[in-house]
């Protein structure tokens, strides 16, 4: 499936790696306070949190509603490019039988 012409530039980094990027914290968690561990979450803009993701199986177990072997899960703010997205993957990925 072509998933890859979607790919927005996100990626999830340990908190050294953000203060090494010279990332400034959320003013209400500053970094001395952040458990060292944790990831964050890092995108270039604000649109790209929202992003059209398309995962093989579910969340949650959806096996008492439907038969079918394949399910994927989609997930995405609504927007016009999102929606563009979504139907052109329909449109190059549904086969019919």
């Amino acid at each position: 499936m072509k998933f890859q012409k979607w790919i927005i530039q996100r990626q999830s980094i340990l908190q050294l790696k953000a203060i090494h990027l010279g990332i400034k914290p959320h003013e209400l968690v500053p970094w001395e306070d952040m458990d060292p561990s944790a990831q964050i979450l890092f995108v270039e803009k604000k649109d790209d949190l929202n992003e059209l993701v398309l995962k093989k199986d579910t969340y949650y177990d959806v096996s008492g509603y439907s038969s079918f072997l394949f399910v994927y899960e989609v997930n995405f703010h609504y927007s016009e490019l999102r929606t563009k997205q979504l139907l052109e993957f329909l449109n190059e990925n549904i086969r019919e039988g």
